[in-house]
């Protein structure tokens, strides 16, 4: 009497419980938050670029140039006023 019982129990337990239901409406997944009036932004980026050129003749070396060149880019935005969507209507920027 003690198995079968207990094999009740296991089989009862081992069944599997129904899937959830399904969503019953799609919705939109935003990949960005909608900009306020008042937000800023300040971007700073470095970018350096290094350029060798060598001539040859005869395997032996006539001229070799180097050029190194670095841009640093800092600017600020303000947002001045945005859309009913939070889409920047008006900005100021500056250095």
């Amino acid at each position: 009497m003690k198995t079968w019982l207990l094999a009740c129990l296991i089989c009862a337990c081992a069944t599997h419980a129904p899937p959830p239901p399904r969503a019953t409406s799609d919705y939109a997944i935003e990949l960005r938050r909608p900009s306020h009036a008042g937000d800023r932004a300040h971007v700073v980026t470095t970018a350096t670029f290094d350029d060798t050129r060598t001539t040859y003749t005869e395997q032996v070396v006539v001229k070799k140039e180097e050029r190194h060149h670095r841009l640093r880019f800092d600017a600020m935005q303000q947002v001045l006023e945005v859309d009913p969507l939070g889409n920047v209507i008006l900005e100021r920027r500056g250095a």
